[in-house]
């Protein structure tokens, strides 16, 4: 018996005022009829998601996935719901629903999709770079193990600007690190933190950041020629950076060549101290 809401049929009243409101414009969209069956059900659940009635539509699939475990239409039930709950902003609850579609249906139609919502939803559940990283990390690898695996997507696109937006919150998170050690007068165990972003996030804008950090630590331990070189590495690395003019300057107020050496013997005076002064 066709239904409107999946229940039997709903009084003449009940029929007009939808009418009405139809071609008033309702805001929520039409649905139509669907089949009072378990598979009109999952049916009505798709229609709600795709007209942005999510908590109907959660609704409608939590009850056919608890009483219908064994469905051939279960993978296509979770998709929708896992949507229904991304419509929510409940990130933690899709993620569940994807989860599920993924270890019980990995070849589903609906698996390719639903591996991309899970990466965005951990995306969405990524937190600040002060805090810990551990959910930024798995939004990564997530959207990572979409890409490689499904690589003719559509999304892939969207998954890569993704994990950049990731991992430059996580080279913040190391640069952060390294600052706070700067402040608490431990340069070494800064420089430690500012050599991650080079190493594992060279190509973020927090890069080139700390390696101008690295070199401004060596000149609080009086490690000229150290910090030179840095200067100069950072120079190399990233010539056409802001901090790269900043490095330029620095090195020749030292007194350095911008091959990070000093400077030719013979500008030093009889004591061997060379025109930047003893430091």
């Amino acid at each position: 018996m066709p239904s409107l809401i999946g229940r039997g049929t709903p009084p003449l009243w009940v029929l007009c005022l939808f009418c009405c409101a139809v071609v008033s414009g309702c805001s929520k969209g039409y649905i139509g009829p669907v089949e009072d069956t378990p598979e009109g059900q999952v049916e009505l659940g798709r229609r709600l998601v795709e007209t942005g009635r999510y908590y109907d539509a959660t609704v409608e699939l939590e009850e056919f996935t608890s009483e219908n475990p064994g469905s051939a239409m279960l993978d296509k039930a979770l998709y929708f719901l896992g949507r229904a709950y991304m419509g929510r902003r409940d990130y933690a609850m899709a993620s569940a629903e994807f989860e599920r579609l993924l270890r019980e249906f990995p070849g589903s139609e609906y698996a390719p999709d639903a591996r991309y919502l899970l990466g965005v939803a951990g995306y969405e559940q990524s937190l600040p770079a002060e805090l810990d990283p551990t959910t930024t990390i798995n939004a990564i690898d997530q959207l990572k193990l979409f890409v490689r695996l499904h690589p003719e997507s559509p999304f892939v696109p969207d998954a890569e600007s993704r994990i950049e937006k990731l991992r430059e919150r996580l080279a913040k998170k190391q640069y952060l690190n390294g600052k706070l050690y700067l402040k608490l007068n431990q340069p070494a165990a800064a420089r430690f933190y500012f050599e991650i972003v080079l190493d594992e996030y060279g190509d973020t804008a927090w890069a080139p950041m700390s390696a101008l950090s690295i070199a401004e630590s060596y000149e609080t331990e009086d490690e000229m020629e150290k910090a030179a070189d840095e200067y100069n590495r950072l120079i190399q690395m990233y010539p056409d950076s802001e901090e790269a003019g900043k490095a330029r300057l620095r090195v020749e107020e030292l007194g350095f060549e911008m091959t990070g050496r000093s400077p030719d013997p013979a500008g030093a005076d009889a004591d061997g101290i060379s025109e930047r002064g003893d430091r």
